[in-house]
């Protein structure tokens, strides 16, 4: 007889987001920060003001760690999660509890001189995308954007996933309140984008979630879009960050 299965989900707002089959799980924890929009587990453990599911699990491991010990190459990995949810510490999800579970996490031993080269060194096709996007990227009121088309992902030799992970050479920049980055992908002879959007202060978020997508509200991702309704989203964020200068 089998044994039953336990699913621990992570860092996944809603069950169409979960990569794999969760229908083989007997029982399942959910452990996540996004605005809850479903609570699929049986153990739910949300928490949308925390800066990252890394940080949650930080912490209640911190909670039991006279019980149970953390290694070094788990450590590691959690404090990496915590670095790239919080673009090191520096969005405001980042509070007081982000660093007393670094703290927690820097005493198992981790070297975050190391974790930071290796996090952010970059390899010379890097500076190629880079010099594609600043020559390509368009600006439309306040909002900066690029868009790589199929031939652009395979001259790049690059995935579609790797391009929206460029989004933040936008960022940064005086005159931009919201920068994106759309990919092109081409299924049954339908041409659609999928999205990721930062923002200065805009909850990009909200508007997202009338496009197939969410996350938090400087950083979210939209599936899906038409040409039209990928102008629809740039009109959309143009009047947010308008109502937001109004406020």
């Amino acid at each position: 007889k089998e044994l039953p299965t336990l699913g621990i989900v992570i860092d996944t707002a809603n069950r169409e987001r979960i990569d794999g089959d969760i229908s083989v799980c007997e029982k399942i924890i959910k452990i996540d920060h996004h605005i809850v929009v479903d609570s699929y587990g049986d153990i739910n453990i949300e928490d949308a003001t925390a800066s990252s599911a890394s940080q949650i699990v930080s912490l209640l491991l911190e909670e039991v760690k006279d019980t149970y010990s953390l290694n070094e190459q788990g450590a590691r990995a959690l404090y990496m999660g915590i670095i790239g949810d919080t673009n090191r510490f520096m969005y405001r999800s980042t509070d007081a509890r982000t660093f007393k579970a670094a703290s927690y996490l820097l005493e198992s031993g981790i070297n975050i001189e190391e974790i930071y080269q290796t996090m952010y060194l970059r390899e010379e096709k890097d500076l190629k995308v880079t010099q594609f996007i600043l020559n390509n990227y368009k600006v439309n009121d306040k909002v900066a954007y690029y868009i790589l088309k199929d031939e652009d992902l395979k001259e790049l030799g690059i995935s579609r996933e790797e391009g929206s992970s460029y989004v933040n050479t936008l960022a940064n920049v005086k005159e931009f309140e919201v920068w994106c980055i759309f990919t092109e992908k081409r299924e049954k002879n339908q041409i659609q984008y999928d999205g990721s959007i930062r923002s200065k202060s805009i909850a990009v978020n909200e508007i997202a979630s009338h496009y197939s997508g969410g996350g938090h509200r400087n950083a979210a991702g939209v599936k899906n879009l038409t040409e039209e309704t990928l102008k629809n989203l740039l009109d959309r964020l143009i009047l947010g960050i308008c109502e937001e200068d109004h406020k």
